[in-house]
């Protein structure tokens, strides 16, 4: 377990960094199909329109952390798999010999180090030589097993969180961080490990109000992005599960080899309908597309390149009613990128589960995400169940304290899972999930 050890630090430290607003493990979960949902305090980020039907405002403490993993981690195991010795001590207190579990003999036999790796010969005529073989071939062990899993994971970040999101309008500071872990060749406690680190930080501001059946809203970001490669580190720096005494404080405040920082400024727009359990939204992401800073040529269709358009149906959730039902049943679905034939996005999820006045919450969720590339014309055809993105989640509620869990494969995987008798050695370092969970206080 200790080679985990500084996974799980990595994904604590980035997950206490700072504060974000840009969804989480419930808006994963369905899609992030919410443009005509927007029901909770991620309304100022996929469509502040919705913030005019809010009937309370939250405060919301929390933080989001994900990470990616590939199908070495699930069905790779046994593959280069290097067997753990065990100690068998003599009458005296000292080690005797060593034994392994042979997986076809499914019993303990006499471990022998020499085979394995770069090889670990011993003299049994020397003197505690068979001992320090072992002992080497275990410092290799780890260090391999080490390797191993970083291998197996992809993508680990975090998106702190505190906003305040009111009934007219919402604000929240923005700290999104990704970090991707590159390998150098195999040579033992001397193999690179490369980290870099992707922010996005800023602050953004929301507001929305509602005529009648009809939400119109606004929100302001700025964001300031920043690319960090870390310098090169050893993976003997992680022996024992430790870190590298600098790597905290580089993965906070940046190192020497952080880019310079590229900012920008972004304006959306958005409304939404409420006709009865029918709710109709549109989202326009940036309206200032042409604060270009590579002084690209401003064409008016890029107006609609980050447009999002969905149609919802939430019965037990009338926009325009304060009161709701115990059951909650959502099914969404989003055109995410309208009018770009390269990032056009659809977008679709559900929810269903039991609401007792807030107190007590239970949700199950699904989603699925696909490109649909091409003129619009061309969309329905591009329609394939089989390249998109499936998701599952679960979220509950006590009180004041909230988590929630998703997890996003790609079809291939969802739809036919392969094993691992059968999985080709090339797809081991393709991905298998990202999982994202996130926990959080609401007031």
């Amino acid at each position: 377990m200790k080679r985990y050890a500084i996974l799980l630090i990595i994904a604590c430290v980035v997950a206490g960094l700072g504060f974000g607003q840009t969804g989480d493990a419930r808006t994963m979960a369905m899609g992030n199909a919410m443009t005509s949902l927007a029901d909770d305090v991620n309304a100022m980020y996929f469509n502040p329109a919705g913030i005019g039907f809010l009937n309370k405002g939250y405060l919301v403490v929390g933080a989001t952390a994900g990470v990616g993993v590939t199908n070495r981690a699930v069905f790779g195991a046994g593959r280069d798999e290097l067997p753990y010795p065990s100690e068998h001590w003599d009458t005296n207190g000292n080690i005797d010999y060593y034994t392994y579990e042979d997986p076809f003999l499914k019993r303990q036999v006499f471990f022998d180090p020499a085979p394995y790796g770069p090889g670990f010969p011993w003299n049994p005529n020397v003197e505690n030589s068979y001992e320090t073989q072992v002992e080497l071939y275990k410092q290799y062990r780890d260090a391999y097993s080490t390797y191993q899993t970083l291998q197996s994971l992809y993508n680990i970040g975090g998106t702190p969180r505190v906003a305040f999101q009111g009934t007219l309008f919402g604000l929240s500071t923005i700290y999104d961080i990704t970090t991707d872990i590159t390998l150098g060749e195999y040579d033992e406690g001397n193999t690179d490990v490369n980290i870099t680190v992707h922010r996005n930080q800023g602050a953004m501001a929301a507001i929305g109000f509602k005529l009648g059946f009809i939400g119109i809203g606004a929100n302001f970001k700025y964001i300031q992005t920043v690319d960090d490669p870390l310098p090169t580190i050893k993976l003997s720096d992680f022996a024992d599960g430790n870190m590298p005494v600098d790597l905290p404080t580089q993965l906070v405040s940046g190192s020497e080899n952080q880019s310079v920082p590229v900012s920008h400024f972004e304006l959306g727009l958005g409304t939404l309908a409420a006709i009865g359990p029918l709710n109709i939204g549109a989202y326009i992401d940036n309206l200032l597309f042409f604060i270009d800073p590579a002084n690209q040529t401003v064409d008016i269709g890029d107006l609609f390149n980050t447009m999002s358009v969905g149609v919802s149906f939430t019965p037990f959730d009338i926009k325009t009613q304060k009161k709701h039902g115990i059951l909650n049943l959502i099914g969404s679905v989003d055109l995410k990128n309208f009018g770009s034939q390269t990032d056009r996005q659809l977008a679709a999820g559900a929810e269903v589960g039991l609401n007792l006045g807030d107190v007590i919450v239970f949700n199950v969720r699904g989603g699925y995400v696909q490109p649909l590339p091409g003129t619009l014309a061309e969309m329905v055809n591009n329609f394939d169940p089989n390249i998109g993105m499936y998701s599952i989640g679960v979220g509950a509620k006590f009180l004041i304290v909230s988590m929630d869990l998703a997890a996003i494969m790609p079809a291939d995987i969802a739809l036919h899972p392969p094993t691992a008798g059968t999985i080709n050695e090339d797809r081991l370092s393709s991905p298998f999930a990202q999982v994202v969970f996130n926990t959080s206080i609401s007031f």
